[in-house]
């Protein structure tokens, strides 16, 4: 059950740090007290990759984003925190999710870069979640990422739209990381609309 499971401190971490950036002290109190994380007004998590803050919490704090900011702004900052996780993940725990031995410089292609990081970190998830958590597969047109237990939507349920920004901007930082270059990432499924899953679709062309 999502209640049970635990994430990386610096997931939590990195949100609330994104959240004061660009919406300030006040702003970040308002979406704490909106989702119910009063807890953390100045006690953030560590900043490191013990697996030890709650999925649930998290989840609340996307929500509380969402109802006090909107869509659009929990979109823009969100993304942000997601690219920020992942940066934080190479500066400082790179074995988090499997990221230490990979030489992307030997491999002939940006197809097989992206091959290599998005198996890695889905193997690693799926060790720190439980087995099928997430699933990584090549399509004719890209890269495909399913999330069968997405802690980022478990709160959010009957919207018209998906919500998982945070897990694009991370998708994204990580394929920008292993070929110099950005591809689109869209969630085109998404468990707060009804879908069993939440899915994450990679171009399997850069943007120009």
């Amino acid at each position: 059950m999502l209640e049970e499971r635990r994430i990386p401190n610096s997931l939590i971490y990195v949100a609330l740090i994104t959240i004061e950036d660009l919406v300030g002290i006040n702003g970040l109190h308002s979406v704490l007290n909106m989702s119910g994380l009063a807890k953390f007004k100045g006690n953030y998590p560590a900043n490191n990759s013990q697996i030890q803050s709650n999925a649930v919490d998290f989840s609340a704090l996307v929500k509380g984003m969402i109802d006090v900011i909107g869509m659009g702004g929990a979109k823009a900052i969100m993304r942000s925190a997601g690219r920020r996780g992942f940066q934080f993940v190479v500066e400082k725990s790179p074995e988090l999710f499997g990221l230490v031995g990979i030489e992307l410089k030997k491999l002939d292609s940006d197809d097989e870069r992206i091959m290599a990081i998005q198996g890695a970190i889905s193997y690693e998830t799926n060790k720190i979640f439980g087995e099928g958590h997430q699933e990584f597969r090549k399509t004719e047109d890209g890269y495909e990422i399913r999330i069968n237990r997405c802690s980022w939507c478990h709160a959010i349920k009957g919207t018209d739209r998906p919500v998982c920004f945070g897990e694009e901007g991370f998708d994204d930082e990580s394929v920008f990381w292993a070929t110099g270059k950005r591809h689109r990432v869209v969630e085109t499924e998404c468990r707060a609309m009804g879908a069993p899953a939440c899915v994450f679709v990679i171009s399997a062309t850069p943007i120009e």
